[in-house]
């Protein structure tokens, strides 16, 4: 909901605390959204290289799990970036 109101600060909080205090255990493609998500709010906010690092992330998982719609989502994501 806040990411959709672009409330970007306080979703990123949101979804930096929801990993460390419920201790989710993610199944592959939550792991996927949760990095994608989190480096689409970076990139709203300019900041670049954390976006990237969290894409990355999220390219990681997709390429371990043979996502590969994935991997083609998140390089554009990346390439967004710059």
């Amino acid at each position: 909901v806040q990411y959709r109101l672009k409330q970007w600060k306080k979703s990123l909080n949101t979804l930096l605390q929801i990993k460390e205090i419920y201790l989710i255990e993610l199944n592959e493609q939550e792991q996927i959204n949760y990095y994608n998500a989190i480096g689409l709010i970076y990139k709203r906010i300019n900041d670049y290289t954390k976006a990237i690092q969290y894409f990355h992330k999220a390219t990681e998982v997709a390429h371990r799990f043979k996502r590969n719609e994935w991997v083609g989502i998140l390089t554009g994501n990346i390439g967004d970036v710059y």
